[in-house]
């Protein structure tokens, strides 16, 4: 029992101490799909108790059961520090009013060189101000041979950073 008792304290001390590393941006949106997880959830059993509707809480079930898939890989990316980050100013932003769901932001970063990002119009950044944007270590295959990097779901988020 002793031994089980350290091995399991071990395991979760190295999980806080990674866990306490993250970036706060990560930490967040982990934190919101688990309360959003939970939230379905409840909603679903009530409505479900409450008027006896079966396919409601069916339904809101597996609809939580895909939010926690969708935890369970951003948090494995997370606590396994699979992740890096880009930090720059950014220069220019093209596109923000054209039709279409993506624009062009230019970066500059801190060894002189510039990055193109390609950014969904709902993520907004200010020329001007410095970011972090957060990207997953796996990448897509197909999306290295673009010159910018894609938002799909190797996108994790951006934080304004204070300037230095």
């Amino acid at each position: 029992m002793r031994k089980t008792r350290t091995w399991i304290q071990g395991h979760l001390t190295v999980l806080f101490n990674e866990w306490s590393g993250t970036p706060g941006i990560l930490r967040n949106k982990v934190c919101c799909l688990a309360g959003l997880a939970l939230v379905i959830f409840c909603i679903g059993a009530y409505g479900g108790v409450r008027y006896h509707a079966r396919d409601f809480l069916v339904l809101s079930g597996c609809l939580s059961l895909a939010m926690l898939y969708k935890l369970y890989g951003i948090l494995r990316i997370v606590l396994r520090g699979e992740y890096y980050v880009i930090e720059g100013t950014v220069l220019q932003t093209l596109g923000r009013r054209r039709a279409g769901r993506f624009y062009r932001a230019t970066l500059l970063l801190d060894n002189g060189m510039t990055e193109v990002l390609l950014l969904d119009k709902n993520r907004y950044v200010e020329e001007g101000k410095r970011y972090q944007f957060y990207f997953r270590s796996t990448h897509l295959p197909g999306s290295q041979s673009f010159g910018a990097f894609l938002d799909t779901d190797s996108y994790l988020g951006v934080a304004e950073v204070g300037d230095r």
